[in-house]
């Protein structure tokens, strides 16, 4: 007779993630008090201050932060609230002189100091100080414009570690937005990040590359409050995944009856057209012209480095400088990192994928959904992108594989309040970094 695993011999058992840490408001409130204040957020890119007046609103929970650049140049941030009467100043991105409150139009300077209080003679004892907007701290790394909401986080590169020394070749700064999507997911922001800290996944929701995605086993690595996974045998790439028997097709057909090579280049322009991001084209290319170099019985070793040698040439064919990263320098990033506690970030040599997920306000069954990937382009060569808002993803006319993940969570988080369920068992090999995660945050919540 089968025996019924207790939760509690589950959570000795498995890398348990209780489910309150999802559903509960309980603990969404305990995330902002504890921790969405506490932490270092990316808010923004600096190339969307590119001059003096260019703002960027970033919501998170219930706070609202105004980011703009000054007249001297300098990135500011400021908490997005009229010190009159309560009422948010901006919304979204954009370009002003001066800052302006739609209720009473009281008007505050790129610095943030008063400029016009009307009728402040009415007030006694009031100077323009004290109506100042109040300044949020803010630094920078990698392009990236990151603020603290309490002040009392420790230095920002000191929260980072290991990032600025395991990325420090791969320099983030130097690569531009290709696209900005935001859009609305009935969910938890953590069931939303999750389906992209993890490529356990991969092999069943976006099974349309199983017959030459390779072994699909990753390995994890976890570096205190951050982590990261990588592909445990990349050189399987080509070769079907062994796990396809069990699993439906999904366009398998598309691979029958060609050989390894050609499955590479399959593979390679499936995923760039179902993401429209990381895998670029200059990377496809690199997979399609593979047979210039090496035939298919070339050994696994030979194929990767013929990859690699092809992509960094055609890099500089374009003018995309990778000269400063090496192929063991990208290798040790891995496949996909958490930027504790809301970013999945993705690299190749030329695209990063990037992931944030956001609480909307107090509820643990919604959240804000930002995609933005970034990439390598040639001098005068990068996009002038929009920030795109969605209410709902199904208007956003996402990439495929998007929808593939937007479909599951939904459904994830309404199957977390069923009463049969009591937590995730995350595999302790493939999933270790959405476990890293929860740990980190149940220590910072709840003190664990």
């Amino acid at each position: 007779m089968n025996e019924v695993v207790s939760v509690q011999a589950l959570e000795s058992k498995t890398d348990f993630i209780p489910y309150e840490s999802y559903i509960s408001p309980a603990f969404a409130k305990g995330e902002k008090e504890r921790l969405w204040p506490a932490v270092w957020l990316v808010a923004a890119r600096e190339e969307e201050f590119s001059e003096p007046g260019k703002f960027v609103t970033f919501d998170i929970a219930d706070e609202s932060i105004l980011l703009t650049r000054d007249t001297t140049g300098q990135i500011r941030a400021f908490f997005n609230v009229c010190p009159h009467r309560g009422r948010r100043i901006t919304k979204g991105c954009g370009l002003a002189a001066k800052f302006y409150c739609n209720y009473h139009g009281w008007q505050w300077n790129l610095d943030g100091t008063n400029k016009v209080m009307i009728d402040s003679g009415d007030w006694t004892g009031i100077s323009p100080a004290d109506v100042a907007l109040r300044p949020v701290r803010v630094d920078t790394w990698g392009g990236f414009v990151f603020v603290n909401i309490d002040g009392q986080a420790e230095p920002l590169l000191d929260y980072l570690h290991p990032w600025p020394e395991m990325w420090e070749n791969y320099r983030i700064q130097d690569m531009r937005y290709r696209w900005f999507k935001t859009t609305k997911l009935n969910c938890n922001w953590k069931v939303a990040l999750e389906a992209f800290l993890e490529g356990y996944h991969a092999q069943t929701t976006h099974r349309q590359v199983n017959p030459a995605c390779g072994s699909n086993r990753w390995e994890c690595q976890t570096f205190g409050r951050h982590s990261m996974f990588y592909d445990a045998n990349p050189a399987s790439w080509g070769g079907a995944n062994p796990n396809q028997p069990f699993i439906p097709g999904l366009g398998a057909e598309a691979f029958d009856g060609v050989g390894r090579l050609e499955r590479i280049y399959r593979y390679m322009k499936t995923v760039s057209g179902d993401l429209h991001c990381l895998f670029t084209d200059r990377m496809v290319e690199a997979t399609r012209r593979l047979p210039e170099r090496v035939s298919d019985d070339a050994d696994d070793m030979a194929v990767m480095m013929a990859f690699i040698t092809l992509h960094y040439e055609i890099c500089a064919r374009d003018g995309v400088d990778v000269s400063q990263l090496s192929p063991q320098d990208l290798g040790a990033l891995g496949v996909d990192w958490n930027m504790f506690p809301n970013l999945a970030i993705l690299p190749t040599l030329d695209g990063l994928l990037i992931y944030r997920a956001r609480p909307d306000g107090d509820d643990p069954d919604k959240c804000f959904f930002d995609i933005f990937p970034l990439e390598r382009f040639a001098p005068g060569m990068a996009p002038k992108v929009t920030r795109e808002f969605y209410e709902d993803w199904h208007d956003g006319n996402y990439p495929r594989i998007f929808v593939q993940d937007f479909e599951n969570v939904d459904e994830v988080q309404r199957g977390m309040k069923s009463i049969a369920y009591r937590g995730a068992l995350s595999n302790p090999r493939a999933e270790k970094v959405v476990w890293n995660l929860h740990r980190e945050l149940r220590e910072m919540v709840l003190g664990e």
